[in-house]
């Protein structure tokens, strides 16, 4: 005579439904999770554009800096080709080294705009001894800036400011 124990384990259709579903939720989440990390990879991106711009704009008050910087203006650019960037000024002066001193690398990887180049242009106005850096993404052509328009905006694109300093 057998004993019935009661522990019966699986079926192997409750086993292939429960795969079934798992499959199911992969194929759902899989380019939810693909999105979620290229946004991300865009933020960090972004940050990094927003730290070069406030860099540039505190450089930009220094009073040394503020004297040194041409009537034209100055631009400091970030370029992000294949993922490795690249920060240079227009033309070496303090401007060049006082941004290269606050962000501590000249150097920036892209994670996800990888043929992108952020600008800033600063301005100076003497009659209010105040700068202001407009700031924009692009490609390398320095075109196609309404492509990046919400790269920009989530970098923060503009700054203006008040140099503060005395005569």
């Amino acid at each position: 005579m057998r004993k019935e124990n009661g522990n019966r384990g699986f079926t192997l259709v409750e086993l292939i439904v429960v795969m079934a579903i798992i499959a199911v939720l992969a194929v759902i989440l899989a380019p939810q999770y693909l999105r979620y990390v290229e946004k991300s990879r865009v933020a960090v991106d972004c940050h990094a554009a927003a730290e070069i711009l406030e860099a540039t704009s505190v450089a930009a008050m220094d009073e040394a800096v503020y004297k040194d910087i041409p009537e034209t203006g100055a631009t400091v650019v970030w370029t992000a080709t294949n993922g490795k960037g690249k920060i240079e000024c227009d033309d070496p002066h303090a401007l060049q080294e006082k941004v290269r001193e606050s962000i501590g690398d000249t150097t920036r990887s892209s994670k996800a705009l990888k043929d992108a180049v952020w600008t800033v242009n600063v301005e100076q106005d003497p009659a209010s001894k105040s700068i202001s850096c407009q700031a924009e993404w692009s490609d390398k052509n320095g075109e196609n800036a309404d492509k990046y328009k919400e790269y920009t905006e989530q970098s923060g694109g503009t700054y203006e400011s008040a140099n503060g300093q005395e005569d």
